[in-house]
C-alpha cells in the first residue's frame, strides 16, 4: 500500500524547494523585464488614444467636405463645379492639350475702338529703318495701330458755377440767377459722379471708407464720410419709386431672370436659407 499523505507531503516539499531555488539575479532580470513591458504597454495605450482622436478628426473633416447641395442645406452655388488643380483628370487633360489656341479654333480678338470713341490720334513718321538706319520706301497702306486707354492726370472736371445776384424791388428780396437743375439739385457731385458713387456702393458693395479712398487716390477728390452718406441717401430716395414699382411687379411675373447668387441673397433676407435655381411667381388667376 502507498501512503498518499506521505506522497503529498513529499511533492509539496519538492515545489517549495524549486521555488526557493530561483536565483536572485534572474529574479531581478524578470522584474526589470516586467517593468519594461508595463512601460511599453502604457506608451502604446497613449499612442492608440492619439490615433483614435486623429481618426475622429479626419472623419469629421471628410464628412464636412462631402457636404453639398444634394445632401445638406448648402446652396448649389457653394458646390465645386471644377476639380481642383493638380488632380489626375486635370493632369491627363494638360498632357493632351497645349496651352493657348487649339488647332481649328477660331481666333478671338478684342474689337478696336471706333473713330467716335478716339479722343486723340498721334502719327509717327518713318524716316529710316529703325534696325540698321537705312533708307526705306514708305507704304502708306501699311500702318501699325496700337490703341491705348489711360487715365487723365486729372480724371474729373471741376466747374465753378456763378449765379449773379440782385435786389428785386417787387419781391423786396435778394435773388440769384437760376442755375441748371442738375447743378442746383446735384450739390457737390454732378450727376455722373453721383451715379458712380451709387454704383460703387450698390453694385460693388464697397464700404464708405473704400469709396472715400477711391475718390481720394484715383479721382483726386477729398470727400467726407458724412457727405458721401448724404449722396447715397439722395440716390436711395431718387430710386425709391422705381424700387416700389419693381416690388409690385415681381409677384406678377411667372419666371424671374435672376442669378443663383441673387436668389440665395434674396432668400437669406427673407429668412429662408435654401438653394434653388429659379424663382417663380404666381400670376393672378393663373396656375
Amino acid at each position: 500500500m502507498v501512503d498518499i499523505g506521505c506522497v503529498g507531503v513529499r511533492f509539496s516539499s519538492r515545489l517549495q524547494v524549486r521555488e526557493r531555488s530561483v536565483e536572485p539575479a534572474k529574479e531581478q532580470s524578470y522584474k526589470r523585464r516586467i517593468a519594461e513591458l508595463e512601460a511599453e504597454n502604457a506608451e502604446l495605450k497613449a499612442e492608440v488614444a492619439v490615433l483614435k482622436s486623429e481618426v475622429k478628426r479626419l472623419a469629421e473633416l471628410v464628412a464636412t467636405l462631402s457636404k453639398n447641395s444634394s445632401n445638406s442645406s448648402k446652396p448649389p452655388s457653394s458646390d465645386i463645379v471644377k476639380p481642383p488643380k493638380g488632380t489626375a483628370s486635370n493632369a491627363r487633360r494638360r498632357k493632351k492639350r497645349k496651352i493657348g489656341g487649339q488647332p481649328g479654333h477660331a481666333k478671338h480678338e478684342r474689337e478696336p475702338f471706333g473713330p467716335e470713341q478716339i479722343d486723340d490720334t498721334r502719327h509717327y513718321e518713318l524716316s529710316c529703318c529703325p534696325d540698321c538706319g537705312g533708307a526705306v520706301t514708305r507704304r502708306h497702306r501699311r500702318t501699325r495701330i496700337v490703341q491705348q486707354v489711360e487715365l487723365n492726370p486729372n480724371p474729373v472736371e471741376i466747374v465753378e458755377h456763378r449765379a449773379e445776384g440782385g435786389w428785386c424791388r417787387r419781391c423786396k428780396k435778394f435773388v440769384y440767377a437760376p442755375l441748371p437743375a442738375a447743378v442746383d439739385q446735384g450739390g457737390l457731385l454732378g450727376p455722373e459722379l453721383t451715379a458712380l458713387a451709387g454704383y460703387l456702393k450698390g453694385v460693388c458693395h464697397a464700404s464708405f471708407s473704400t469709396i472715400r479712398k477711391y475718390f481720394r487716390d484715383v479721382l483726386k477728390i477729398s470727400i467726407s464720410r458724412g457727405q458721401l452718406a448724404k449722396v447715397i441717401r439722395k440716390i436711395s430716395t431718387a430710386m425709391a419709386p422705381a424700387y416700389a414699382a419693381l416690388r409690385a411687379r415681381l409677384p406678377l411675373e411667372r419666371v424671374l431672370p435672376v442669378s443663383v447668387h441673387e436668389a440665395h441673397s434674396m432668400l437669406r433676407r427673407l429668412g429662408r436659407p435654401r438653394g434653388l435655381w429659379a424663382i417663380t411667381g404666381k400670376r393672378p388667376g393663373g396656375p
